[in-house]
């Protein structure tokens, strides 16, 4: 996971990656916020969760927030001479986001009991409203710090991205924006896009 951009974008698996990414990126931009929208409508299965009816809800968007959006900017400034690191972490996290839309279409939740509002000032730019609630099974939050912490070179900072995706998995729960289910389920999701996209680039 050494090469270069220019050394990597000599071989057909990455420059394939690479458009792969820009497609879907596309496709994303358009199409996100009308399907959000679209799920927003859809009726829902409202949970019970044993684990969120005895943990106050509170509002911690900010360390949710400060946590996420770092661990990405650190990811990229780390790794910015590693093309292969960087590839497989966007094309992992685009992968894991075409899972999603279908299963927040086949398991659509209503959010839980509870739930307090996230601010994400960025997401609410390029994705959604802050006040839409079933962005669910499965976590987004998470899969997005999967998709940084698997593809990883690093072993001290895999270990603090793996503290960091603990720590954020405990924030969203107190936040009562995500059931159980959807913070576990993430890193499966998240893991087989993963190695789906390794395969690609064998």
């Amino acid at each position: 996971m050494e090469l270069t951009w220019k050394e990597a974008l000599r071989q057909p698996r990455y420059r394939s990656l690479l458009i792969y990414i820009v497609i879907s990126a596309v496709l994303f931009f358009a199409f996100m916020p009308s399907y959000f929208q679209f799920i927003e409508n859809k009726p829902g299965r409202l949970l019970y969760d044993p684990l969120l009816a005895v943990v106050p809800a509170a509002d911690v968007s900010l360390p949710i927030f400060i946590l996420i959006h770092a661990t990405i900017l650190a990811t990229a400034l780390i790794n910015i001479r590693k093309a292969p690191v960087i590839l497989l972490a966007m094309a992992t996290y685009c992968t894991v986001n075409y899972m999603r839309i279908v299963t927040m279409y086949v398991f659509t939740l209503e959010p839980p009991a509870g739930w307090v509002v996230l601010h994400d000032p960025i997401v609410s730019l390029i994705a959604y409203d802050a006040a839409f609630a079933k962005d669910l099974f499965f976590s987004g939050h998470i899969a997005t710090l999967m998709s940084t912490l698997l593809p990883e070179p690093n072993v001290t900072f895999k270990r603090i991205k793996i503290a960091i995706t603990m720590t954020v998995t405990a924030l969203l729960l107190v936040q009562h924006i995500h059931y159980t289910i959807d913070v576990l389920a993430a890193p499966v999701f998240t893991y087989l896009s993963y190695r789906l996209m390794l395969w690609w680039t064998k």
